[in-house]
């Protein structure tokens, strides 16, 4: 019997460690279950955040070229502002009569520079026609002379 007692415990020992290793394959198992699951939840938590840079990205964009818009937009709505109330000043017409009176007064300058023009080419005018006056006076004396010249020579001859 001690020898069936010794063959029974090597069999009990043996059960055993067969028990031993079926737990440490199974607990390697879970392990290595557990350990692709987080590499898994790894690998999507850094698609995810990959993905989120790449949408803070493009929020920053958006913001940048929406500001550009909105400070254009102020520019347009202040220029828009300026161009009704030009026209408001014009239709009330407070400008109209500026721009009238400026014409008037274009008007009167440009007729005061024709009459002083005009005064000018007529005082030139006389006083070209009094050289013309004087050359003609000039030139008859000359002819006068010149006949009393040729009178005179014909006499002595």
């Amino acid at each position: 019997m001690v020898g069936e007692n010794l063959g029974n415990d090597r069999s009990l020992e043996l059960d055993e460690i067969v028990r031993r290793f079926a737990e440490a394959e199974s607990m390697l198992t879970q392990a290595h279950q557990q350990l692709a699951a987080l590499l898994a939840a790894e690998q999507a938590s850094d698609a995810r955040a990959q993905a989120l840079a790449e949408t803070a990205r493009a929020v920053t964009s958006y913001s940048e070229r929406a500001e550009r818009l909105l400070a254009e937009g102020e520019r347009s709505m202040r220029l828009a502002g300026d161009v009704l109330e030009a026209g408001v000043r014009l239709l009330d017409g407070s400008e109209l009569a500026k721009l009238e009176e400026s014409i008037s007064s274009l008007g009167g300058r440009l007729s005061e520079a024709v009459a002083e023009q005009s005064r000018a080419t007529q005082d030139e005018l006389a006083k070209i026609n009094a050289s013309i006056a004087s050359l003609d006076e000039q030139l008859a004396t000359v002819r006068e002379e010149q006949s009393w010249l040729r009178t005179r020579r014909f006499l002595r001859v």
